[in-house]
């Protein structure tokens, strides 16, 4: 990481992040998993779950943040 982006970078810790994604051949699921572990090693918790298998009852207002991923085939999004 560039010098002055490590500067200024603030991670936001001690909240509940929901990170949502779509995956055709398991790229962005690694990916977000791998934030998901950084986001904990700064002190917040996370919720990881495929677009479209949410976990039943899943509550927007319980989450301090979000992250949406997808891949990219061809020119086009998931």
């Amino acid at each position: 990481m560039p010098e002055e982006i490590r500067r200024d970078h603030h991670m936001v810790s001690g909240g509940k992040v929901l990170l949502v994604f779509g995956s055709a051949y398991g790229q962005t699921e690694k990916i977000v998993r791998r934030l998901a572990i950084r986001l904990e090693e700064n002190g917040n918790r996370c919720v990881v779950a495929r677009g479209n298998a949410l976990p039943p009852g899943l509550r927007l207002e319980e989450f301090d943040g979000f992250v949406v991923a997808g891949s990219v085939l061809f020119g086009r999004h998931q």
